[in-house]
């Protein structure tokens, strides 16, 4: 699929909504584009974009992705992955928070 043609122009109620592009921060820009996506795929759900205008955007938006630098890419895996790790620490059992409440006695 190449992208030559129209420009796609992003309309300005979508720009109002998401915001500028932020040039100068790799990951919040690929978070940026997958906004302009669901934006785009969602003015298309309306019948409001054409369809070859969200192929070209998600077309775009892929290849934003694949750019972003590798150690960006590294650095965010590490931390899902670390993130991942302490939700699942592993129990003996289920923890009483107040013991005072619990009567051994029959």
């Amino acid at each position: 699929m190449g992208l030559k043609g129209k420009k796609v122009k992003i309309p300005p109620e979508v720009l109002a909504r998401i915001g500028p592009p932020p040039i100068d921060f790799p990951l919040k820009m690929a978070r940026w584009w997958l906004k302009l996506v669901a934006e785009a795929a969602w003015l298309y759900a309306q019948g409001l974009m054409p369809a070859e205008h969200l192929d070209k955007l998600r077309a775009v938006s892929a290849s934003a992705a694949k750019i972003l630098p590798e150690d960006l890419r590294f650095e965010a895996e590490r931390r899902l992955k670390e993130d991942e790790d302490s939700r699942t620490v592993e129990s003996d059992g289920p923890e009483l928070d107040d013991v005072s409440s619990i009567s051994l006695r029959g």
